[in-house]
């Protein structure tokens, strides 16, 4: 924006934006358990924001995931 105050452009330029996602996924502890190793493992930097587990019908569960990264961009994902 050209019509910005100075000090408003360097505040915005300096901003870190949070971007969030939620995975929710289903399986045994164990494929679940895996799953959670692998995403670790990834070379991305994530934030966990949550994590909760719901035991349903034996052996099935579901985790609920919810990721976050950080950017200096305010859009991250366009859909």
């Amino acid at each position: 924006d050209q019509g910005a105050a100075p000090e408003t452009k360097k505040a915005a330029a300096g901003q870190v934006y949070r971007h969030g996602v939620e995975l929710v996924v289903r399986g045994s502890y164990a494929d679940l358990q895996h799953y959670l190793v692998r995403l670790e493992g990834l070379p991305w930097q994530m934030f966990w924001g949550r994590a909760e587990l719901k035991a349903e019908e034996h052996p099935q569960s579901v985790l609920t995931l919810t990721l976050y990264t950080l950017s200096l961009d305010k859009t991250w994902l366009s859909i």
